[in-house]
């Protein structure tokens, strides 16, 4: 239960500093009826409230001396205060929406509210392996116990609209989750705690379940990871930010077991590389972490092999029984452009630029595309005469001697004519630049006009010079004397080397 008295109060010391005589209205009259509340509004700009949540109301008419405050039959509990003074607490008792009407000095005013449900529900948990052994999760008898190396998928199931999650798992992976339905994996042995805990912004309310936080209290859930009854298996090999190969196993590692570098074997395009360093990773106690001296460019292939002996978890169970020879390692190449990459989050942040380009009757939006997408970018209305640039700013950092490569999805009505051009660019936002470009005209460098989705990819730019925050830019030039349209979808910019 929680009261909102701090505004109330504002509004109470504001009208004590000033005499009802300075808001004097003519002789006989009453000003509007003006209902000041305790509930702060929304980011939505409606008045949210709770069931079970006192709520103050205060009569802000002027010069008015009698009063009427009327909600809906069964839905408010009067906590302070009758319906005709001026000052009423009330506690609500129904959901829905709600009005609340106030009749003062002979005229009436309302405010509408949404009164929010309670806060109730479970989470349910669930391994993604349906093979998984060992797994007992009971919410009610607080039991949860759970074989080393297992992903489980957690759900919460309640009801209240609750905004916000927080799951915390420490020693597992992730350690801490915002997700409302998270997946984690348990790599460590031992008797641990997590917790969850849901709750939204106006008005406020927490998940009140057993060992869930009460009072705004952190409760924890004991548990325990017991040794797996399967053997360690070999997951993925995979390149990090750091340049560090690394190795993933089915849970936590035993660094005493691990093997020195003489074990292990990189080569880059068939040829072998010197290693730096290999450990197993403090973050990811899965993962063994190895170093080779000079970094894998993207545009390599890297292949690496490894004998394994002495690896074990930290539950003891053996490592897989045969080494590996030549696995390729997925090298790291993330997209650069850190936004609306895909379009697929419904909101466009791509516009159309300066108003010196010629963009007239050309529509910029959004589209169900047909190609295993939910939206694409769509450049329509466009024509011979138009020259403009679509933009994305404030999208990427590039760096000091970098090359990077361009690709994208598009799709061209087979009818477009002309040699129509869509040039990709990357400059510093506001400063036009031709450093960093690629030219794609259609019918003659690289784009196709034939209806279809298709995808291309080229190198934008020579080593970059120096480092700065870039946008990303198309300008498009039409030579087609029909309005035409141009989809284009899964944009992305990476490091060549």
């Amino acid at each position: 239960m929680k009261k909102f008295k701090l505004y109330s109060l504002v509004v109470v010391l504001l009208f004590s500093c000033t005499t009802r005589d300075d808001f004097k209205v003519p002789e006989g009259a009453v000003a509007s009826p003006f209902i000041i509340t305790g509930i702060v509004e929304s980011d939505d700009r409606t008045l949210k409230s709770r069931i079970g949540f006192d709520v103050e109301f205060l009569d802000g008419t002027i010069d008015s001396d009698s009063r009427e405050w009327i909600f809906p039959e069964g839905s408010v509990d009067f906590i302070e205060g009758t319906n005709t003074s001026e000052k009423i607490i009330v506690k609500f008792l129904k959901e829905g929406e709600l009005d609340v009407v106030l009749k003062s000095g002979g005229k009436e005013t309302l405010e509408k509210l949404q009164i929010l449900g309670k806060v109730e529900g479970t989470i349910k948990s669930e391994p993604t392996d349906p093979e998984a052994t060992g797994f007992v999760f009971d919410v009610a008898s607080k039991i949860f116990v759970i074989e080393a190396g297992t992903e489980v998928q957690f759900t919460e199931e309640t009801t209240g609209e609750l905004e916000k999650f927080a799951w915390k798992f420490p020693g597992q992976t992730p350690a801490f989750s915002s997700e409302k339905n998270p997946v984690i994996t348990f790599n460590n042995i031992g008797e641990f705690k997590f917790n969850f805990r849901g709750t939204s912004a106006l008005p406020f309310g927490d998940l009140k379940i057993p060992f869930f936080p009460q009072n705004g209290e952190e409760t924890f859930f004991e548990y325990k990871v017991i040794p797996s009854s399967k053997p360690l298996e070999f997951k993925s090999l995979t390149e990090n930010e750091n340049a560090e190969i690394v190795i993933s196993f089915s849970r936590a590692l035993d660094p005493e077991t691990l093997e020195g570098l003489g074990n292990f074997n990189v080569k880059v395009g068939g040829v072998e590389v010197p290693l730096e360093s290999v450990m197993v990773s403090e973050s990811s106690p899965q993962s063994v972490l190895l170093k080779p001296v000079t970094d894998i460019k993207n545009s390599q292939m890297a292949t690496l092999s490894y004998e394994i002996t002495t690896l074990s978890s930290t539950d003891g169970v053996n490592a897989v029984s045969e080494s590996f020879m030549d696995k390729e390692v997925m090298l790291y190449d993330p997209n650069l452009i850190e936004k609306d990459i895909s379009f697929e989050g419904g909101v466009l942040e791509w516009e159309i630029g300066t108003p010196g380009n010629n963009a007239a009757d050309v529509v910029l939006g959004l589209v169900s595309p047909g190609n295993d997408s939910d939206s694409a970018l769509s450049v329509s209305g466009f024509k011979q005469g138009n020259n403009f640039t679509v933009g994305l700013a404030d999208a990427l950092n590039v760096k000091e001697g970098q090359r990077l490569e361009l690709s994208f999805d598009y799709k061209i009505p087979a009818d477009f004519a002309g040699t129509t051009q869509v040039t990709f660019r990357l400059y510093e936002d506001g400063k036009f630049s031709d450093m960093f470009k690629a030219f794609n005209n259609v019918n003659c460098c690289g784009l196709k006009a034939d209806g279809e989705w298709n995808t291309l990819t080229k190198e934008l730019s020579n080593k970059i010079s120096g480092d700065f925050r870039s946008g990303v830019y198309i300008q498009l030039i039409s030579q087609d004397a029909n309005p035409s349209s141009i989809l284009i979808d899964n944009i992305a910019i990476r490091i060549i080397e």
